[in-house]
């Protein structure tokens, strides 16, 4: 596959200066997609001749199948502990989690380097990350999207996410993803970019559902009801007034990385200047809302209807956690996990 010749090339104002482009990029031909995988310095002396930018974001998609296959299994892998070989293919999974993390780790190094790192690619950047920590098709099974008996059935493997050091990742790289989505240009956060924003603020809500001694699904979906399937007790030091800070849209600090390696921290999102509490639901639908209101400021550009459509999801969700949470408190769940 051959690289995307420079946008100057498309920019042209006559004939005369597409040739001079043409004939400049010409000089460089014969550098294909499979050698800037392999070699992202290779990008540095292409900026007069190829959109660089552009061959970048495409070396950052192309990660997302080493991704994806990693957290199918994953999945498997969950749904089939009794295995004999359980022990030998959590190594290797381990391993390849690692290989990836490291890999986009290193891409995002490079070309932040190279100033080949526009906003849409950092966001992809952070999104990668975070989604080889988390199982994404379970979180929304959790959700609800594939039904209530779906949701009750996955939260045994979403309790082995989250005990596990990979929930610690999942949440950081959730928040960063939120503070890179504030970069997007106006107007110019849709689709996909959208999509990406609120998996980050799903990862983000199922760890309050998780942390919070959430006794099951259907109480979530109705607090009221008289049946439990499943209690879950939360592990997390995070609600603890001690922990220090984790601001999980900031910068990277000692807080943070203690948080990755010990998940000690109380998890907070900085909200222009105001820290929210992520154990307080709305504050993650506040703060999804606000990056997508503001980046169509104007009401010559009205919000595309994804977005809205998004916006009211997560602001379901996170009334529902929060009117369970009311609930719980009242009937003093922390010290008798029934269900009333």
């Amino acid at each position: 596959m051959t690289l995307p010749a420079n946008r100057d090339l498309w920019k042209a104002q006559n004939e005369n200066e597409w040739q001079r482009l043409y004939r400049r990029e010409h000089r460089s031909a014969g550098l294909t997609f499979q050698d800037i995988c392999g070699d992202l310095s290779i990008l540095q002396s292409m900026a007069e001749t190829h959109d660089v930018k552009l061959c970048a974001q495409a070396v950052l998609y192309s990660q997302w199948i080493r991704v994806w296959t990693l957290i199918d299994t994953k999945s498997f892998f969950l749904r089939n502990k009794s295995s004999s070989k359980h022990v030998h293919s959590l190594l290797l999974i381990e391993a390849q989690q690692k290989d990836i993390y490291e890999n986009l780790k290193e891409m995002q190094d490079r070309l932040q380097h190279i100033d080949a790192f526009p906003p849409d690619s950092n966001i992809l950047s952070e999104f990668l990350m975070m989604s080889s920590h988390v199982p994404l098709q379970d979180i929304q099974r959790l959700a609800g999207r594939f039904g209530l008996e779906e949701a009750q059935s996955i939260l045994p493997i979403l309790c082995s996410w989250f005990e596990s050091e990979n929930r610690n990742y999942a949440t950081w790289h959730a928040g960063q993803v939120l503070k890179a989505a504030r970069l997007i240009p106006p107007t110019q956060l849709h689709g996909f970019h959208a999509i990406m924003i609120y998996h980050a603020c799903l990862t983000l809500w199922t760890f309050v559902v998780l942390s919070k001694s959430a006794p099951t699904v259907s109480s979530l979906r109705d607090s009221g009801s008289a049946n439990s399937l499943m209690q879950i007790q939360s592990s997390i030091p995070a609600g603890k007034s001690d922990a220090p800070l984790v601001v999980l849209n900031g910068e990277e600090s000692p807080e943070v990385r203690r948080y990755l390696f010990t998940g000690h921290g109380t998890l907070a999102l900085d909200m222009e200047g105001e820290f929210g509490i992520v154990s307080q639901p709305t504050i993650i639908s506040t703060t999804m809302s606000d990056i997508f209101r503001k980046n169509y400021p104007s009401k010559k550009h009205n919000m595309p209807s994804l977005l809205e459509r998004l916006v009211v999801l997560m602001h379901d969700l996170s009334q529902t956690l929060s009117a369970f949470l009311d609930v719980s408190s009242h009937q003093g769940l922390n010290g008798d996990h029934n269900v009333l």
